[in-house]
């Protein structure tokens, strides 16, 4: 039987069926060649590393039931499989990182082309000039390659936080010397904070004479019209605080805190008070810091 014959037979080739290295397991490329029926005449020792199934499993079989796609689901008709489209077009398919199907059910990403087996030379029109005998899949191990894109991806995005946080502080310092007003000074802080640090930010001040005041507040979603229903003053700081912002008024150092946790005390009226701008500004996580510049305003 001629290379041609067998090959469109869709049985193993006597020279290439067998489980043996060849010069794709060199390059640690896996080789699976198939019949114009679909059927593996080619299974190389790589392919069987890679995917977990051995020559004698793969060869004279469908391919699909070897190089099954994740993305494909376990119904897929076989007419829309897509490596085996390469033999309906002629034309080679270069498609990139997949997952597929190892052996054992675990799936494994691996990269994969192929290209059409002619009969003859295609000559200068191409594929019209000679007939589709099979086809040639080339598949690579894709871990190392994502994993390094994933690493790229990462540090290009710690670079973009890097400027974005640069960019934040130089608009702050702007803001510090735009004017001498301490509230307007506040509300343009707030205003920076969101949505660049979160969903939400306001300031709230311990006056010298005992009094709290929220003097600004912003929310990403709330009209300035909201806003102001949450601003003004606040009940008087606690001698003996148990709340979150009480406990930071107090001289207290950074809490990191979910909205629950600043569940109001009968006999702490600015802990209610702050449990429900938590639960107004729909608050999962919550930065309560102190700052000092004379007076202690705590800002979230």
């Amino acid at each position: 039987m001629s290379d041609q014959e067998e090959q469109m037979s869709g049985r193993p080739h006597a020279r290439v069926g067998a489980d043996h290295a060849g010069p794709g397991d060199a390059m640690n490329s896996a080789i699976v060649a198939i019949s114009t029926t679909g059927m593996i005449t080619a299974w190389s020792p790589c392919a069987r590393h890679l995917l977990g199934h051995t020559a004698e499993e793969a060869l004279g079989r469908p391919v699909e039931r070897f190089l099954h796609r994740v993305a494909e689901g376990g119904a897929h008709p076989r007419r829309d499989h897509r490596i085996l489209r390469v033999l309906r077009a002629g034309v080679p398919v270069d498609a990139g990182a997949d997952s597929f199907t190892h052996r054992d059910g675990h799936p494994v990403m691996l990269a994969w082309s192929s290209a059409p087996i002619y009969a003859g030379e295609p000559g200068a029109e191409g594929r019209e000039a000679g007939t589709v005998t099979g086809a040639v899949i080339v598949l690579q191990d894709a871990t190392q390659p994502l994993r390094i894109e994933r690493e790229q991806h990462d540090r290009m995005e710690q670079a973009r936080r890097a400027n974005s946080r640069l960019e934040l502080v130089a608009e702050i310092t702007t803001v510090l010397s735009s004017t001498l007003d301490e509230s307007e000074v506040l509300r343009r802080l707030v205003r920076l904070a969101v949505p660049a640090l979160g969903d939400w930010a306001e300031v709230d001040l311990l006056i010298p004479d005992g009094r709290v005041e929220r003097v600004a507040a912003t929310h990403r979603e709330f009209s300035p019209a909201d806003i102001a229903h949450l601003e003004g003053p606040l009940p008087p700081l606690p001698r003996s605080p148990r709340g979150p912002l009480a406990r930071v008024l107090h001289g207290g150092t950074t809490l990191v805190i979910s909205g629950d946790d600043a569940r109001p005390y009968s006999d702490e009226p600015l802990t209610a008070a702050q449990h429900e701008l938590f639960r107004a500004m729909d608050a999962h996580n919550v930065i309560i810091t102190p700052w000092r510049p004379g007076a202690r305003p705590t800002a979230r």
